[in-house]
């Protein structure tokens, strides 16, 4: 899958100052479906992101590589 993401946000800091941002990204993602002992079929994946815009909480760069696992698996 390839994805687009696109995110305004307004807010407030605890001085009343108003903060407005703008979050973009764009990537793709695979995903693997497996039988896990021929009993439970568990879907797992990977991900890249980019982000477009500058990272404002203090990340370490714009890529981003995740996995994807499930959070129950019966």
């Amino acid at each position: 899958n390839a994805f687009y993401d696109f995110t305004r946000a307004t807010d407030f800091f605890t001085s009343g100052a108003q903060f407005k941002g703008t979050f973009r990204s764009t990537g793709g993602e695979v995903y693997f479906d497996t039988k896990f002992f021929n009993s439970a079929f568990i879907s797992f994946g990977f991900r890249y992101s980019y982000l477009i815009d500058q990272d404002v909480f203090g990340g370490t760069g714009r890529s981003r590589f995740e996995l994807i696992v499930p959070v129950t698996i019966f």
